[in-house]
This record gives C-alpha cells, structure tokens and sequence, in this order.
C-alpha cells in the first residue's frame, strides 16, 4: 500500500491534492476580493452621503437663517459686497463714489428682480 506523502491526497494521488489546493487558494482569493469590495462600496458611499451633507448644510448658512433668508436676495448682497471691494481700491474718491453707487444701483435692480 502506498503511504501519504506531503505531496499526495489521502487516496495517493497528487493531482487530487493540487486541484484542491487550487480551489481552496481560489475561494480565498475570491472571499478577500468580496470584502475589498464591501469596504471600497461602503466607502464611496460614505463620502458621498458626506459630500451630500455638507452641501446642504452650507446651502443653509447662519446668515441667511438668522436674517429670515431669501437666496436670492442674499445672493445679490454677497455681489454687491465684492463690486463693493473692488470699488474701494480706486484711490481716486470721485471715481470711488460713482462705482460704490454703481454697484449699489445693481443690487437693487438685482433684489427688485427678486420679487417677480
């Protein structure tokens, strides 16, 4: 009778012993990519439901509940407040004074806007 070697099966055949060595090795391998995929999808969406998150959390700043909040009119005080700046770096006051109404002007027309 044939013993077992470290390289035959119990029944004494060595290709039985590598094809199921194969298959083991193989179900491993395929167990490890499930769970990278579980922590790679589970990861995503994560981020995403994150990304999501803070989105709409910035659309809902604390100015604009404090102050009652209209998007659009705010939206027009936060372009009025950067044509603003840019107005104040002319140094020449005459010139300044006819851009700050400028930009004042707009932001009305741009909160009358609003209201249709």
């Amino acid at each position: 009778m044939l013993k077992a070697s470290p390289e035959t099966h119990e029944n004494g055949n060595v290709a039985a012993k590598t094809e199921s060595c194969r298959r083991a090795r193989k179900r491993l391998k395929e167990e490890a990519m499930k769970r990278i995929t579980l922590i790679v999808r589970s990861t995503l969406l994560l981020g995403v439901l994150g990304t999501a998150l803070l989105a709409g959390a910035s659309s809902l700043s604390s100015e604009s509940l404090a102050a009652g909040g209209n998007r659009c009119t705010d939206r027009c005080a936060d372009r009025y407040k950067v044509r603003r700046d840019a107005c104040r770096l002319i140094p020449l006051r005459t010139e300044r004074k006819i851009c700050e109404r400028r930009a004042k002007e707009a932001k009305n027309d741009c909160k009358h806007r609003c209201g249709r």
